[in-house]
């Protein structure tokens, strides 16, 4: 059954000039404000500690928050188990990874010794041993930035590269330019909220990037095929019908990723937050950005200027 085509197009007259002013804000906010990196780009204390019986990870959350550091947590798989608490998982290990900021090894303010006893005495549990405990310098932390944005400028590279040979240069630019716009704002909303960015933020922007991408050229896709078989009217309804058939799909899709990084998001805890936070964020705007920035490029490319109803 044919639907009458949705005019994304004349909200699109509107809505991309806005997408380029939120992208200029975005860059401004990054400029000045910056983002709140993590150890794993500040450097500091790694402690891999053995506990003398299982300490459960909301007890944990509760006594290195007390310490009023800044800690990430991270379990080690062996030993632990799982208890069932009303309707949620109960995580306990006796061996738990903790990474926070420099500790000395004695002298004033905090040791490691100190932050240990903190623990200790929050829990109620000993420390049996201390399995690993090493220092993490920013030299690390800077090689790991520059590395990830090698990855993603690379990325945005090669995958201009091969949308302009799949279908031509502008639905490449398009689909580029878009990911650059779903980057920036979700840097800036982390930038804004403060929030910490660790190692898994820069799984979270790569894995953005794919799945802008994947939803780019399902829509460029079909225009290239509109634009060949099936229709020779007004490129503004072409691109219409073209968004108004893949429409469904674009929502399903994103929809049906929402719903698990929602969960994750909610119940996922500090050590996930960073990653499903940036991937929720990055699935709404690259669905917006899939529709009202790249199809508006291509737009103007075949148009040369707005002939928008």
């Amino acid at each position: 059954m044919n639907r009458k085509p949705i005019n994304f197009m004349g909200a699109a007259k509107y809505l991309f000039p806005i997408s380029i002013i939120l992208m200029i804000i975005s860059l401004g906010i990054l400029t000045f404000k910056g983002l709140n990196y993590g150890i794993d780009f500040t450097g500091g204390t790694l402690l891999h500690l053995k506990f003398e019986k299982e300490v459960s990870i909301s007890d944990l959350r509760k006594a290195v928050a007390d310490t009023g550091l800044k800690v990430r947590i991270q379990p080690v798989a062996k030993g632990a188990s799982f208890s069932q608490i009303g309707m949620g998982m109960k995580f306990k290990s006796d061996e738990w990874i903790l990474s926070t900021v420099y500790l000395k090894d004695s002298g004033e303010g905090w040791t490691k010794a100190k932050f240990i006893k903190v623990l200790e005495d929050r829990l109620g549990v000993k420390v049996k041993e201390i399995l690993k405990s090493s220092d993490v310098g920013p030299t690390i932390g800077k090689e790991l930035k520059w590395k990830a944005i090698k990855a993603a400028v690379l990325a945005l590279i090669f995958m201009m590269i091969y949308i302009t040979y799949r279908f031509e240069f502008w639905f490449g630019f398009g689909a580029v330019f878009a990911l650059v716009h779903d980057v920036l704002l979700t840097l800036a909303v982390f930038s804004l909220a403060g929030f910490e960015v660790e190692s898994s933020f820069v799984a979270a922007i790569l894995t953005l990037i794919g799945y802008s991408l994947n939803d780019s050229i399902v829509i460029s896709d079909r225009i290239r095929e509109n634009m060949k078989i099936r229709y020779s009217k007004d490129f503004v309804e072409l691109i219409n019908v073209s968004l108004t058939q893949t429409l469904r799909r674009t929502l399903n899709t994103s929809l049906t990723t929402l719903i698990p990084l929602t969960l994750l998001v909610l119940y996922g805890g500090p050590a996930l937050f960073s990653f499903s936070f940036a991937l929720w964020i990055g699935v709404l705007v690259g669905t917006y950005s899939s529709i009202f920035v790249v199809s508006p490029i291509v737009l103007h490319a075949q148009k040369g200027a707005w002939r928008v109803k």
